[in-house]
């Protein structure tokens, strides 16, 4: 997976900063569940890491971003 600033910043040009907030918001949401499910790639060893990584970058975006 490689780094979500891009998609964070289509995103924000597509639809604004609140829009971009919601949507960063909903995809942590999405991550986290799916690197402690089982049934998700997410989950498997090879791909944790990059989920991880992705939310780790989410979460540090919205701490500067979004209020």
């Amino acid at each position: 997976m490689e780094s979500e600033a891009r998609r964070i910043q289509f995103v924000v040009e597509r639809d604004g900063l609140e829009a971009a907030c919601a949507w960063v918001k909903r995809t942590v949401e999405i991550y986290r569940r799916a690197i402690v499910s089982s049934n998700s790639h997410a989950y498997r060893a090879d791909y944790r890491p990059s989920f991880e990584a992705a939310i780790k970058e989410f979460k540090e975006w919205l701490k500067n971003q979004c209020v």
